[in-house]
């Protein structure tokens, strides 16, 4: 075989922040499936505690994606100037995936006054819980706030630590099924309110492999997810 016979096959190596969050499911099909190796890309997903530090990460330059929420990427776009990052797509929308875990002897937003509430503080899980205090006349000032990542506020929550908790499945289910709680409230009572979006360094761009190749590399992670 001489050189002009030869074929060359050119491999994209993506690494994407990612939180541990029900969405993320199509991800790791994608993986276990080979889809990314077969669409010519070396993928790979590192986790992180929430969105806030997904978006860190990416800024930093430790990962080439984010897979984060729409007021994580409007906080972390709004901390600089020039425009660090490009939206890829929006990939996923909590609708119940996220929800306010309640012991079984609260029976009412407005029973969780004065009560005990692990929540990531300033992320999309404290936008939901106000949204529901809202409901009831409420403000976060009216419930003692813990701040805690999504997945720790689960587990505190089952181990009987808190009265009530922001956190998303598989916690919510499991705190359900144990009888240790119920659900009072979730993103399917507020539509539309986490969304979550695929974020890119804007740096990318000085890359020719990006130049040449980046509406493929969107449409691939695109048709992957949806």
């Amino acid at each position: 075989m001489n050189d002009e016979e030869k074929i060359i096959v050119m491999v994209f190596v993506l690494t994407m922040a990612s939180n541990p969050f029900v969405g993320l499911a199509p991800f790791y099909v994608a993986m276990d499936k080979g889809f990314f190796k077969d669409c010519g890309l070396d993928f790979s997903m590192v986790d992180f505690d929430d969105s806030s530090a997904s978006c860190s990460a990416l800024l930093a330059g430790k990962v080439d994606l984010a897979y984060t929420t729409l007021d994580a990427a409007i906080i972390a776009e709004s901390q600089y100037d020039e425009d660090m990052m490009d939206v890829t797509a929006i990939v996923d929308e909590s609708a119940g995936a996220d929800g306010i875990l309640v012991k079984n002897d609260i029976n009412s937003i407005a029973d969780l006054k004065g009560k005990t509430v692990g929540v990531s503080i300033n992320q999309t899980s404290h936008y939901l819980l106000m949204q529901a205090l809202e409901t009831a006349g409420l403000t976060d000032a009216d419930v003692d706030l813990v701040n805690m990542t999504s997945s720790d506020a689960g587990v505190s929550f089952i181990s009987g630590d808190l009265d009530a908790a922001v956190t998303w499945e598989p916690y919510l289910s499991n705190a359900v099924e144990q009888g240790v709680g119920k659900l009072i409230f979730s993103s399917k009572d507020a539509p539309v309110s986490i969304l979550i979006k695929e974020l890119l360094r804007s740096q990318w761009n000085r890359h020719n492999y990006w130049q040449k190749n980046n509406s493929r590399i969107r449409l691939l992670l695109t048709d992957i997810v949806v």
